[in-house]
């Protein structure tokens, strides 16, 4: 085989490599968000990331205008490399593992949310989103 043709296969070689690659570990974060305006007053959001590598910790942080509330280090399942991380008002969801928001969290309007995953270690926003809360 000649040089020119070795070159041009091992190019194809990286360039599909690398391609695959960078789509195996592409981050991206979907934000829900709600608020409940009748009694009782109810906050509630998730922050899912897809595309994280296992054994980094993260930490997920929702926003709104009544200020930012971070989860516990959580871990990417180590065969989807998803995150799942539910912040809420409602003492029976607090207890089953979400974190807790006050029930006025998403009161102000315009209702809105941003949610972000951060790499614990060094703080850096690996990925973030935006959303519109829906309101019941």
């Amino acid at each position: 085989m000649n040089t020119k043709k070795l070159f041009s296969l091992l190019m194809a070689t990286l360039f599909f490599s690398l391609a695959f690659y960078g789509d195996a570990y592409a981050k991206s974060v979907n934000v829900k968000c709600e608020y409940r305006a009748k009694s009782p007053i109810r906050s509630k959001a998730s922050v899912d990331g897809t595309g994280f590598p296992k054994g980094v910790k993260y930490r997920a942080q929702i926003k709104s205008a009544a200020g930012t509330k971070t989860s516990k280090i959580v871990y990417a399942d180590p065969v989807t490399h998803e995150i799942q991380v539910d912040f809420d008002s409602d003492l029976a969801n607090i207890n089953a593992g979400a974190t807790a928001i006050p029930a006025n969290f998403f009161a102000a309007i315009p209702r809105n949310a941003i949610g972000y995953i951060r790499n614990d270690a060094t703080g850096v926003i690996e990925a973030f989103a935006t959303a519109t809360c829906s309101t019941k």
